[in-house]
């Protein structure tokens, strides 16, 4: 469903990924381009790799070039994270091209983002993984990260707070939501009316779709 209704509906998800990862990029000067998310082979007994969304995401005021691949989880990370580990080394080795210069990739950045139906063990919302010098806990490589959410904590702080939330609250709580009277409510929030109508015309029309659901 998500990547049915996000597909087609290209510029909500620019606004999805700078909202939930806190972008420091305005969406109207953001470009973004759905990559193909079946990761090619590099020999032939390689495990099969395909990533539920693939993006690529860059501002017209800068140089930075951001890479982010988006995994809809409902198992836990324990049992999962080395697979999803699999998947964005992958991605990383995939977009270094011949002639590239290694010392300028920094201004690649490359994110996992794991939306998560699950809570988390320790009850928090959101977990963030780089890669980790160890003892001195400091950054390896600074352009690597996995960002984890869980709905699940998102939609119950929307509710908690009396819908009083910022847009990113909302976002997440959204992917959450039961009914379509309460996706429309928080549509309303963070949507402009024409996104809204084309937005859940979308949702209705994937949920009636029987090969979406039964997958």
């Amino acid at each position: 469903m998500f990547k049915t209704v996000f597909s087609l509906n290209q510029d909500l998800l620019k606004k999805f990924l700078i909202s939930v990862l806190r972008l420091d990029i305005n969406p109207k000067n953001a470009n973004l381009i759905l990559e193909n998310n079946e990761l090619n082979k590099s020999i032939e007994k390689e495990y099969h790799k395909t990533v539920d969304i693939l993006v690529s995401l860059n501002s017209d005021k800068d140089d930075i070039f951001i890479s982010i691949d988006i995994e809809l989880n409902s198992s836990k990370p324990e049992d999962i994270n080395f697979r999803n580990y699999l998947y964005l080394s992958k991605i990383l080795t995939t977009n270094i091209e011949q002639g590239s210069e290694i010392k300028k990739m920094d201004t690649h950045i490359f994110i996992q983002l794991n939306l998560n139906i699950h809570k988390f063990k320790d009850n928090t919302g959101e977990k963030i993984f780089g890669v980790k010098k160890f003892k001195t806990n400091e950054d390896f490589v600074s352009n690597v990260r996995f960002v984890c959410k869980s709905l699940y904590y998102y939609y119950n702080f929307y509710y908690t707070n009396n819908k009083l939330v910022n847009e990113e609250v909302i976002w997440l709580s959204l992917l959450n939501c039961k009914t379509f009277k309460e996706l429309e409510e928080m549509s309303d929030l963070i949507m402009t009316k024409k996104e809204k109508e084309k937005f859940i015309k979308t949702c209705k029309s994937a949920s009636q779709d029987k090969l979406l659901l039964s997958e």
